[in-house]
């Protein structure tokens, strides 16, 4: 029995490089005199086992069942958004769609270099963060409680600051392992929360007011804001069309809302 891409997605995802890579190929077929169908069955054969060949295999049999390419890609939101498929769409009505799949392959490719950048520019600061937190750590549970009776040995009074810093070691010493499961159980939870539809929005805005961070995600936000307009008008989207589609794109619930209140 064939397992539903649902199943499969179980096991294994689609990454966006799955997605890069196919809109190229499809786009080099398509191109070159290849039709659809031909195209989307050689694809499914080159393409591994797993939750993308069962989509591949899935439109394929949508097209073959008269089905547009729009409408079959359309099936798969989560992984053909509606920038993606609207794009399709007008390249099939207009008759240019091996020339939209060129727009598509090389905004998704131009997507995909600026997200490595982001990380990579992100990469040292979190680093540093981590190995600080570490640290933090270790010498909470191991260094701090060994200098209790140290301190307490001597006959002097000690500093205020003295005094703060033993008391959170003997803290860290009584507790430490208690304290540390909570915070990660605190983590779990606040990521839960932070995923429902009521506190998303709060969630958001709190990334945004971040010093530096919050200013990484707006740009990055505004860089693919433009790009992906400038393609879809270049491919023969109206203005009213485009912006319409770009209030629903961002990964972020506060400036999605804010392109919608430019929109009225």
């Amino acid at each position: 029995m064939m397992k539903s891409a649902a199943q499969i997605q179980l096991f294994s995802r689609v990454t966006f490089l799955d997605k890069l890579l196919f809109t190229k190929h499809l786009s080099m077929m398509i191109k070159s005199g290849i039709t659809v169908a031909e195209s989307l069955s050689i694809l499914s054969s080159q393409t591994k086992a797993g939750a993308f060949k069962n989509i591949i295999d899935e439109v394929y049999a949508d097209i073959q069942n008269g089905k547009s390419l729009a409408k079959a890609l359309g099936m798969h939101p989560k992984v053909f958004n509606t920038f993606y498929v609207s794009l399709v769409d007008v390249g099939e009505e207009s008759g240019a769609l091996d020339i939209n799949l060129i727009y598509l392959a090389s905004q998704l490719s131009k997507e995909y270099e600026f997200k490595k950048k982001v990380k990579g520019a992100l990469m040292y600061p979190v680093i540093v963060l981590i190995a600080a937190f570490i640290v933090g750590i270790s010498v909470s549970l191991f260094v701090l409680p060994k200098l209790i009776d140290l301190f307490k040995g001597f006959d002097v009074k000690l500093p205020l600051t003295t005094q703060l810093l033993l008391g959170f070691a003997a803290v860290m010493r009584d507790f430490g392992v208690y304290i540390g499961v909570g915070l990660i159980l605190l983590i779990i939870i606040l990521k839960f929360f932070v995923s429902t539809k009521a506190l998303k929005p709060l969630w958001h805005r709190t990334l945004l007011a971040i010093p530096i961070f919050g200013k990484i995600i707006a740009n990055s936000e505004l860089a693919n804001f433009t790009r992906s307009l400038g393609v879809m008008i270049k491919s023969g989207l109206p203005l009213t069309s485009a912006l319409e589609i770009e209030a629903n794109m961002s990964s972020n619930e506060v400036l999605d809302k804010y392109k919608k209140s430019i929109l009225k």
